[in-house]
């Protein structure tokens, strides 16, 4: 289980590893391809159209810059009112270049025409920008190096080109990006087949791996049970052999065989410790022919009531030497039911002895049947101290015996389960409704 485990474990690892890589080798590429296109598309822009993109906004920004001379004229070089001046221009002159800028339009249309992705916006950063005076230059904002000299430029942006321009009354120089914001995105969903077989693989092996410990553990649970139920078998028949061979031994006593009263008594003992051995062995038998489901039923037409009396009277009759008390409740006429009435003697039988062997002292035992919605209803109940809450879920596995059971009442772990095969021969269901403490609440359900 631990190397099936850590073989899991590597192949997440080697998938999230081929994964990374591939990223890794798409995001090269995407960058490749898109710096290569930027350089085709402004070169196609210069060649065809001759110009940058940005000649409106160079002609506003110049009649703006002349308005803006006056206010500079105005204020002291100093004042804290000429910073908060410099700020709105510089805000203003970024505004007229993103509003007139045609170079972004051009460029998105350009990656559609070619199959590339336009999921991009400008991003423009100013280096110089200086008002014209003829009392002197007014220096707005100077950045000799910008974006494109610093070692932490954001992966998402791809330079595309700087520009400078010169006016009556400005003088400009800004480096233009393009900003993939979302290039992850972009990338993984590109990668999605990809993405979606690694994902697929590793669930595929998940649910393996899940399936095989379920599988290993289901087998090891089984492979206990039937431990337990070969030391039960041995000695559930080894008791009859016993005695058997004592009782002949016993027999070939002369003294023994002239005194009829204690030859009889242990012919009798004979015959009953053989009868229970034929018993096991049928039980042995019965488990080949439910697995091979070479049982069949017999079904035919009975009286309900009849037959619930008849398999009562008999359970009173086979346990006449128990000290027990049994309680019945017959809400019956004359309804029938189609089904195999020795099969289904055998488990109510189970059902009733499961009750005598773990009810209280003395037990109590509490026989319900009714008929409700087309369907036989049947509630065997118990006084007994009830069924452990973590051997509900099992009892009606095959050689399932609960733990607080096995030392005090001997069996193969064969009779709910005989039960449940019955009963959903006959489509139908047999339940437990268990309070601890409370008691055990069998309930049969059978479609008339």
């Amino acid at each position: 289980m631990i190397v099936a485990g850590l073989a899991l474990a590597a192949i997440i690892a080697l998938q999230f590893y081929l994964i990374s890589g591939l990223y890794q080798l798409r995001t090269r590429e995407f960058d490749n391809t898109c710096q290569k296109e930027i350089t085709k598309g402004m070169e196609l822009l210069q060649r065809q159209y001759h110009t940058t993109g940005f000649d409106s906004a160079y002609a506003m920004i110049d009649y703006v810059s002349m308005n803006i001379l006056q206010q500079y004229t105005l204020i002291n070089p100093g004042d804290s009112v000429r910073r908060s001046l410099d700020k709105q221009t510089l805000s203003y002159i970024y505004h007229i270049l993103r509003r007139y800028d045609m170079l972004t339009p051009f460029l998105k249309a350009y990656f559609q025409v070619n199959g590339l992705d336009d999921d991009f916006r400008e991003h423009i950063l100013i280096r110089n920008l200086t008002l014209l005076s003829p009392g002197g230059d007014i220096l707005i904002a100077g950045d000799t190096t910008g974006i494109t000299g610093k070692r932490n430029k954001p992966r998402s942006l791809y330079y595309v080109n700087s520009f400078r321009s010169e006016g009556n009354f400005y003088k400009l120089s800004f480096d233009y990006f393009i900003d993939f914001t979302h290039k992850a995105r972009i990338i993984f969903r590109d990668m999605l087949g990809a993405l979606l077989l690694s994902l697929l693989s590793i669930l595929i092996t998940g649910v393996i791996f899940f399936i095989t410990l379920h599988n290993m553990l289901k087998y090891k649970q089984l492979s206990m049970m039937k431990t337990d139920f070969i030391n039960n078998m041995a000695h559930e028949l080894k008791t009859p052999l016993t005695t058997i061979a004592v009782a002949g031994t016993t027999l070939a006593d002369p003294a023994v065989q002239k005194d009829t009263e204690k030859r009889n008594r242990l012919v009798s003992l004979i015959r009953q410790q053989n009868k229970h051995l034929g018993k096991l062995i049928d039980h042995i038998l019965d488990i080949s022919l439910w697995e091979q489901e070479q049982i069949t039923l017999k079904k035919r037409h009975v009286r309900i009531k009849d037959v619930l009396i008849k398999i009562l009277d008999a359970f009173r009759l086979e346990n006449k030497e128990a000290d027990f008390k049994l309680e019945e409740n017959l809400e019956l006429d004359g309804e029938q039911a189609y089904l195999d009435e020795f099969q289904f003697s055998i488990a109510l039988h189970n059902l009733l002895s499961n009750a005598l062997k773990y009810g209280g002292n003395p037990p109590v035992i509490s026989f319900n049947a009714s008929v409700e919605n087309q369907s036989l209803t049947i509630r065997i109940t118990d006084n007994g101290p009830g069924i452990a809450a973590k051997d509900k879920d099992h009892i009606f596995e095959k050689f399932y015996r609960g733990q607080n059971t096995q030392h005090r009442v001997k069996g193969l772990g064969l009779g709910l389960y005989y039960v449940k095969q019955i009963i959903e021969m006959h489509h139908g269901s047999v339940t437990l409704d268990d309070k601890k403490n409370e008691g055990s609440s069998f309930v049969m359900i059978i479609p008339l």
